[in-house]
């Protein structure tokens, strides 16, 4: 099996695929998590049969390398750390001081890597979830 950039289309295109995948899931939809929408249609009486769920999940499955797994794992754990523009809404990036903290904590040892890394997800991330601004 190949590696990184001698695969078609590379590290840095999967990883930034895995971002445009997850922020497709957002747009329109900042609560996009589904014990939340299950919820919310439980509150109107509303059930839903598991064979749907596991269909829509089936549907909606994304594949990561597995030399991507612990940077796509890191991206989602700094979700939190979105900047937003106050006024418009626009998605500005991580707060970086965040992220440096978030690497810290976690004891992650090649911080160059992976940050170069999340700012390719950063990136296409941003590119759909500010495409209707």
């Amino acid at each position: 099996m190949l590696e990184g950039k001698f695969r078609k289309g590379g590290r840095s295109k999967k990883l930034a695929d895995a971002a445009r995948h997850w922020a497709a899931g957002q747009v329109g939809n900042p609560r996009a998590g589904p014990d939340e929408v299950e919820e919310d249609l439980r509150a109107f009486g509303i059930t839903v049969e598991p064979e749907a769920n596991e269909d829509a999940a089936e549907d909606n499955a994304f594949g990561v390398w597995k030399e991507n797994v612990k940077t796509v794992e890191f991206f989602l754990s700094v979700l939190t750390q979105w900047r937003v523009h106050g006024m418009t809404g626009a998605i500005l990036g991580f707060e970086y001081p965040g992220i440096v903290a978030a690497m810290a904590m976690n004891g992650i040892r090649n911080q160059k890597r992976l940050f170069a890394d999340l700012r390719i997800m950063e990136s296409a991330a941003m590119e759909i979830l500010n495409r209707e601004r």
